[in-house]
């Protein structure tokens, strides 16, 4: 009668290890991806956001955000133009990196804005 021994062959170096779980990692990849997808597809109406909601927002720190809720006081944005005309601080290239986190103004991001009549003219 021979006894086997509890553990496997073993193998030889040349074989690669194998994992346990291989799709638990391709799931847990996933789902990290799914989870980073879901936050960029957020959008942040800033008609509507907390001061803790636009101190998320990358770039944006305690004294923006104060601005932003400052000049949101005497009424909302009507558009992107209107932000960057009454908000010292943000200027084109600021609005493009706020939309591209999700950052909205009635509903819109920047790229898809339109002047309004009332910000063009505070414009000129």
């Amino acid at each position: 009668m021979s006894i086997s021994p509890p553990f496997s062959e073993p193998r030889a170096c040349s074989e690669a290890p194998v994992s346990p779980r291989p799709g638990l990692v391709t799931w847990l990849l996933g789902l990290g991806l799914s989870a980073s997808l879901f936050l960029q597809a957020q959008a942040l109406e800033l008609n509507q956001a907390s001061e803790a909601e636009l101190d998320s927002l990358l770039g944006v720190g305690p004294a923006l955000s104060g601005r932003i809720l400052q000049a949101r006081r005497t009424g909302p944005f009507t558009d992107w133009a209107d932000l960057i005309q009454r908000v010292p601080g943000i200027g084109t290239r600021s609005a493009r990196k706020l939309s591209a986190q999700g950052a909205t103004i009635q509903g819109q991001g920047f790229e898809g804005s339109q002047p309004s009549e009332k910000a063009v003219q505070k414009a000129e």
